[in-house]
């Protein structure tokens, strides 16, 4: 890195760290998304991703989540798309156990969650994704997994989120 931009993430860290110690501990989980998004991470990811709604949907119904079922597509998600943010051990053991792996679990066995997501942004080609992946495309999955913590959060209201983005 150029020594511009490791003063630029230092800078970053120490206003992160400076954040998290003036909250106290009243924090469960910080984002680092600086992306704007509707309401709901699901809403949005439609536009991109036409029936991803409908392939959650019927994952968290496979999965016996049925508050999920009902709600996942209308409550207000924190914007978190990605692994870049900090959580609670046991807000994020939580998660893994009672959303994460059940989700998985039914969706790696449905045929609508496998289909070619049609993903023109991905820098892999279709043999490093076969290797990786078993299929020569980018499939629905990682998109729709990639909704489920802020889904989590949002259908845990009582969570307390910030984003320091």
């Amino acid at each position: 890195f150029p020594s511009h931009d490791i003063c630029l993430i230092l800078s970053k860290i120490e206003h992160i760290i400076e954040s998290i110690q003036a909250d106290d501990e009243k924090i469960d989980v910080y984002a680092f998304d600086s992306m704007h998004t509707k309401h709901n991470v699901w809403v949005k990811a439609e536009q991109w991703h036409k029936g991803i709604i409908e392939i959650g949907k019927d994952a968290f119904k496979l999965a016996n989540m049925h508050d999920y079922t009902e709600q996942f597509d209308k409550v207000f998600t924190p914007n978190i798309y990605s692994n870049a943010f900090l959580a609670r051990p046991v807000v994020y053991e939580a998660y893994v156990y009672t959303v994460l792996i059940p989700f998985i679990n039914v969706l790696v066995e449905m045929e609508s969650a496998q289909r070619n997501a049609n993903y023109k942004a991905g820098k892999a080609t279709p043999e490093q994704l076969l290797r990786a992946t078993g299929y020569n495309y980018y499939t629905m999955m990682p998109f729709v997994c990639e909704r489920l913590f802020s889904t989590f959060l949002g259908m845990n209201p009582k969570l307390r989120t910030k984003n320091l983005a």
